[in-house]
């Protein structure tokens, strides 16, 4: 939700409320969120029977899922979305999802349809997705990575590069 001041400057808020409880504590392995844009590992099917923590690097690849949609269905503020290859995720059950998702980020197969305007924030979506998929295909890591790295290099680092930071 967003709104604008006076001055014209967006104003926003990131709403998630299929995430609040009225319990004391969670368990950590409750699995909600919009298909397409859930982690990987949260679409398989131990992690939809709950046999998976939910860890801050899942919020992070659902961030960069979000950002490739995002960078691709839109242009200039209009709806455009011309690949079929994501847009199909919509229809998808979970576990077919995340295989997809899963053969999209590990095949390395990013040549998608774009729009001149689009073309600086898909490379940083395509940067961003290539961490998570060095990540999946590196069986010598481990599967769960520290928040602080998960920031680091999958999202800070891209992001300063973007913007000339770094």
């Amino acid at each position: 939700m967003y709104y604008r001041d006076k001055n014209n400057i967006a104003v926003g808020v990131l709403n998630d409320f299929d995430l609040s409880s009225t319990k004391q504590s969670r368990q950590g392995n409750e699995r909600t969120g919009t298909i397409p844009f859930m982690a990987v590992k949260l679409l398989a099917q131990t992690s939809i029977a709950g046999h998976c923590e939910h860890l801050y690097q899942h919020d992070a690849e659902s961030f960069v899922w979000v950002l490739t949609w995002i960078s691709l269905a839109y242009d200039n503020g209009e709806r455009c979305f011309a690949n079929g290859n994501l847009e199909v995720l919509f229809s998808l059950p979970a576990i077919q999802c995340g295989k997809d998702k899963s053969s999209f980020l590990l095949t390395g197969r990013h040549e998608v349809a774009y729009r001149p305007s689009q073309q600086e924030n898909w490379t940083l979506a395509k940067r961003c997705l290539g961490s998570i998929a060095v990540h999946m295909s590196d069986d010598s890591s481990s599967d769960v990575l520290g928040d602080d790295y998960v920031y680091r290099e999958w999202l800070c680092k891209h992001v300063e590069t973007h913007l000339g930071i770094r």
